[in-house]
């Protein structure tokens, strides 16, 4: 079985993202608990901590940690396990310009996981393309 996600996958999926949406959150509520902070500012900080904490969701609370074991995909969201032939998927795709890069392959059919399975890619020593998973997946 080979290991295709990064070792960092449960950290952004869940770590990261628990600390950086508490500790904004947390700033948030102190300037709407604070009698110094009457102005405006304090909306703004309302609209970052909901739109960032939405747009992290949608980056790392989304990835899943996949393996490739002989034709079949092994998926798993640390809580549930999927195993999917590699007939199954339809596309494969990655990030540009996005950190943590993320690889996404879509699936005939829907999944208990949807049609959509995003995952962060194995680090490696030297940088190498998004078309390398991609070529490895098909």
């Amino acid at each position: 079985m080979r290991e295709l996600s990064s070792s960092l996958t449960f950290f952004n999926k869940y770590i990261f993202v628990a600390l950086w949406c508490g500790s904004f959150g947390i700033g948030t509520l102190t300037m709407f608990l604070s009698t110094s902070v009457d102005d405006p500012s304090k909306y703004l900080f309302l609209a970052a901590w909901i739109g960032g904490t939405a747009f992290l969701y949608l980056i790392c609370g989304r990835i899943k940690k996949v393996q490739l074991d002989g034709n079949k995909l092994i998926i798993s969201n640390y809580m549930r396990t999927l195993e999917l032939n590699l007939l199954e998927i339809s596309s494969v795709s990655g990030s540009i310009l996005l950190s943590p890069e993320l690889i996404w392959f879509k699936v005939k059919t829907p999944t208990k996981f949807g049609q959509t399975i995003i995952f962060m890619p194995k680090e490696w020593t030297h940088k190498r393309k998004n078309s390398h998973y991609i070529s490895m997946i098909r």
